[in-house]
């Protein structure tokens, strides 16, 4: 019940980082090339957006454990509520480019139901519909995007398999399990750097061993939750790690930027650990005093994962057909806000079917 308690905030922390994310997409389009400061920024705020995201799915888990009668089915129900949204989002929004097909052929070539019809590419486009590691691509020898889903779907598949043996951890020695996640973390980003330099990893920041030190602080957060609660660590003194984590990162990387900057290294944990519970603290500090105020903007949260899984293709399609730099300001608005509109809708609407298909599914397993 305790996390229950909390989803408030929790709601209020994944409706920031879907902003963030969607924001720094919109930004990658073509035509704001003139605003690399802001562009910056924003990607910054995505990548901390993944963090949020991680710490907040590890801060769940603690929670779904307890409640689970069995490891089994923790395993089934977590991976259900990931792997059907993101099938259902593959197949209704492949479906939809398709049929815009009819009216324009360059949006239909975006989707990988035109590529399985018309160029017969079977394999990788249907295995596709199921979150994959994007390292798997490139083992696999090809060159593929995945059409829905953030990178890190299935690092988080694979950080469930891992939660029982370190929530177990966590639960007895937290801060030694942290430690050693994180030397792990360095150890095997450190073993990669030359696989992903020749190409045989293109990702290896996203590894599932190198991420899971912020899924592991999301599960140390929940199982002392009164660090964020009845005997908070006071914000000052996390404020102050991240001012010297923060201050150390940038001096270290002047040479290459002007202002600070995420980066998916194992080296910033010291940088985003401190952030995210303070910025954990904070959210839901403010929740307790601006509960009311807060309730739409946590409303969100109802189609906060669909919009993750769905958001990039329509980002590129527009990308495709505008260049924002040749449109009036009125124009710019106007486009981004019709592709906000088709993000949300379309969301909710593959909210809703994948609601319908988990639980047929979960009442026959």
């Amino acid at each position: 019940m305790g996390v229950k308690k909390k989803i408030a905030w929790l709601d209020t922390v994944r409706v920031f980082a879907s902003f963030a994310i969607i924001v720094a997409h919109y930004l990658m389009c073509r035509g704001f090339e003139t605003y690399p400061f802001t562009r910056r920024i924003c990607y910054d705020l995505a990548s901390f957006g993944v963090f949020l995201f991680l710490a907040i799915s590890g801060y769940l888990v603690v929670g779904s454990l307890n409640r689970s009668p069995n490891v089994w089915d923790f395993f089934k129900r977590r991976v259900i509520r990931v792997v059907i949204p993101f099938t259902v989002s593959f197949i209704f929004l492949s479906t939809v480019f398709l049929m815009a097909g009819l009216l324009d052929t360059q949006i239909a070539e975006f989707s990988p139901f035109y590529k399985v019809l018309y160029n017969h590419e079977y394999f990788m486009n249907l295995i596709a519909m199921f979150p994959l590691d994007m390292n798997l691509f490139v083992w696999l020898d090809v060159n593929f995007v995945p059409f829905v889903g953030e990178w890190f779907m299935a690092v988080i598949i694979f950080m469930y398999l891992l939660a029982p043996p370190l929530k177990y951890c966590a639960e007895r020695a937290p801060l030694i399990t942290l430690a050693v996640s994180i030397a792990v973390s360095f150890a095997v980003f450190n073993a990669t750097v030359d696989w992903s330099q020749d190409g045989r990893l293109a990702y290896n920041w996203w590894l599932v061993f190198v991420r899971i030190p912020e899924f592991l602080f999301g599960m140390i957060l929940a199982i002392k939750r009164d660090v964020l609660t009845e005997h908070r660590v006071p914000l000052e003194f996390a404020a102050t790690c991240v001012l010297i984590a923060y201050t150390s990162h940038f001096l270290e990387f002047k040479a290459h930027t002007t202002y600070l900057y995420f980066d998916c290294e194992p080296k910033i944990f010291s940088v985003t650990l401190p952030i995210i519970y303070l910025f954990f603290s904070l959210v839901e500090r403010l929740n307790r005093l601006q509960s009311t105020l807060l309730d739409k903007f946590n409303g969100f949260n109802d189609v906060s994962y669909p919009i993750m899984l769905i958001q990039h293709p329509i980002v590129f399609l527009f990308e495709a057909k505008f260049n924002f730099g040749e449109l009036h300001s009125f124009g710019i608005f106007f486009v981004l806000f019709i592709m906000t509109w088709l993000i949300f809708y379309m969301s909710k609407f593959v909210k809703s079917f994948s609601e319908t298909a988990e639980r047929l599914i979960l009442r026959r397993a």
